[in-house]
């Protein structure tokens, strides 16, 4: 099974680690994590992060160009993402920027245009209710419509989701212990 992971949050390498142990579960299994290949995490952490490629066995993390380099919603990767999902060919593709996420809606359009047919599924802590507005309720709309599952980090998150009218499969797991 190989599956990809994209999120800005595995710039950092301790939060790859559950990533890395799933890849070494059982024969077979590959984790790629695609990067932001620069990003400016503001707050504590003042410098611009620059992402190196890293592999151990079925296990790597993959910096990808990218657009925003310190807003997560606005997180896009650049055109290096079509070669990778080509080569790489994934069975999962998981976005850890929720619902609303420019990220994932574009993993989601390029695993339909390059005919992939992996499973979307997206990671959100997400967990209070909110009110959309043009165009990022269609761009919300799109993400549901062509999601496959979805991992919340609380039960808020899930009762916000399917009041947001997703019904399909959901499992609360908090993401960072």
């Amino acid at each position: 099974m190989k599956i990809l992971v994209a999120s800005h949050s595995y710039i950092v390498d301790l939060n790859c680690e559950k990533l890395r142990v799933l890849a070494h579960l059982e024969p077979g299994i590959e984790v790629t994590i695609v990067v932001p290949q620069r990003w400016k995490p503001g707050g504590v952490m003042k410098n611009v992060v620059e992402t190196r490629f890293r592999q151990e066995g079925s296990f790597r993390v993959v910096p990808i160009s990218n657009f925003s380099q310190n807003n997560q919603g606005l997180l896009t990767f650049g055109a290096d993402l079509i070669s990778l999902l080509r080569e790489f060919r994934p069975d999962i593709i998981q976005v850890e920027q929720g619902s609303k996420s420019l990220a994932y809606a574009q993993m989601i359009t390029l695993n339909r245009v390059l005919g992939l047919k992996a499973k979307n599924l997206f990671f959100t802590w997400w967990n209070l209710p909110y009110t959309l507005r043009f165009p990022v309720s269609l761009l919300e709309a799109y993400n549901l419509r062509y999601t496959d599952g979805i991992v919340v980090g609380n039960v808020e998150g899930e009762k916000i989701l399917r009041d947001r009218a997703y019904s399909g499969p959901m499992r609360i797991m908090p993401n960072w212990a």
